[in-house]
């Protein structure tokens, strides 16, 4: 309960910085103001987030792994959420990792490693659906710094071709994925260093594919006002793992 009271505290601080202050950082995610859709993999627990940037090649390998936990597959009639929980598989396995190759102004790169894969097992509307449940290859990457505004957060989009996975039926031909970087994030706006961070919040919906938009080298109020909406909209539908309670 004090978590989640802080977590609610937090939101409002976090609206509060939003209509107040507006940020000089570079602003360039692919869908700053991004609504639901379902399916919706919702992983976090054990996630940690790595850039490691080339000077001579004058590129970037971005890479995430965390644990998917939960499944949101609609809604209810009242106005809840149709939720299943994600297990590990048989042998195991229950794990989310992405790669991306970027080039040093953070535009995705042609690479055979852009990689995206999702394993567990999961039960929806008595249909069990086991080992690797989506995989994909990114085809666009967006980010957003919000430090100093929203204490060390960080956002992250891709978009996703589906590639493969029991689930891949459901998903259809493409996906969209935002990443919260939540604890101990180094990355400030630029691609041409290295960047780490810790409990890295990821969701993973179906969405048409979209046109990245035209890089913003100064944002607008306005701007900034969708881009912290987006933070609280994907803060607010985030179910904490059990994983985490404790931390």
């Amino acid at each position: 309960m004090q978590r989640m009271h802080r977590l609610s505290l937090s939101a409002g601080l976090i609206l509060l910085f939003c209509t107040s202050v507006v940020s000089t950082g570079s602003a360039a995610l692919l869908r700053p103001n991004d609504t639901r859709e379902y399916p919706d993999i919702s992983a976090f627990a054990n996630g940690y987030q790595s850039y490691a940037y080339n000077a001579q090649t004058q590129t970037g390998v971005f890479k995430l792994a965390n644990v998917p936990f939960l499944l949101t597959s609609g809604t209810t009639p009242s106005g809840g959420f149709v939720e299943s929980n994600i297990n590990a598989t048989a042998n195991n396995i229950q794990s989310e990792t992405l790669t991306a190759v970027l080039d040093k102004n953070g535009n995705l790169m042609s690479s055979p490693l852009n990689s995206f894969q999702v394993y567990g097992t999961v039960n929806i509307g008595g249909q069990t659906y086991t080992g690797l449940l989506l995989s994909g290859t990114p085809t666009a990457f967006g980010s957003q710094t919000l430090k100093p505004m929203v204490n060390n957060e960080d956002l992250f989009d891709l978009t996703l071709k589906i590639t493969g996975g029991t689930l891949a039926s459901l998903y259809g031909s493409d996906a969209y994925i935002r990443v919260t970087s939540e604890a101990n994030s180094t990355f400030d706006g630029v691609f041409t260093s290295d960047f780490s961070s810790e409990k890295v919040l990821t969701n993973t919906h179906p969405v048409a594919l979209l046109n990245s938009p035209s890089p913003v080298p100064e944002p607008a109020a306005l701007f900034v006002l969708l881009a912290c909406g987006a933070g609280l909209f994907y803060r607010g539908r985030r179910r904490i793992a059990p994983s985490d309670l404790t931390a």
